[in-house]
């Protein structure tokens, strides 16, 4: 019984660390104007196999952060729960993504945060508009 509270409880740890690792590469590699709309959307030329598995990966990894977010964003549950789910939602591809982001990043807690990460690793401030 007390083994397995020890390691529920490194498991708990353990994924935390990596969702918070995971959306922190995420939140600061951003390019300032991401969410800008007059950035021009990327070209995607004939995609390979490898270029498909990288966003089947991608999604999968993603979806994974939205459900820890999801989880850390519950009352009294310590954690970073809206960053992880705005890193796993930058992560997906699907319609509708941008004004959901932008939805979620009016939120000026949550700007905050992101820009506050961005500004300790020397990155210009992530723009909404």
């Amino acid at each position: 019984m007390e083994q397995d509270l020890i390691l529920a409880i490194i498991l708990v740890a353990t994924a935390l660390i990596a969702a918070c690792t995971v959306s922190l590469v995420v939140l600061v590699g951003l390019p300032y104007d991401y969410l800008c709309a007059t950035r021009p959307a990327p070209a995607h030329p004939g995609r390979t196999l490898l270029d498909k598995s990288g966003i089947v990966l991608r999604n999968a990894l993603g979806s994974i952060l939205i459900i820890v977010g999801a989880i850390l964003a519950i009352p009294l549950v310590p954690g970073p729960g809206l960053l992880i789910a705005a890193a796993g939602i930058l992560l997906l591809d699907f319609p509708g993504k941008p004004r959901m982001l932008r939805k979620l990043l009016n939120k000026p807690t949550v700007l905050g945060a992101i820009n506050r990460l961005r500004r300790a690793f020397a990155r210009a401030p992530l723009r909404v508009d």
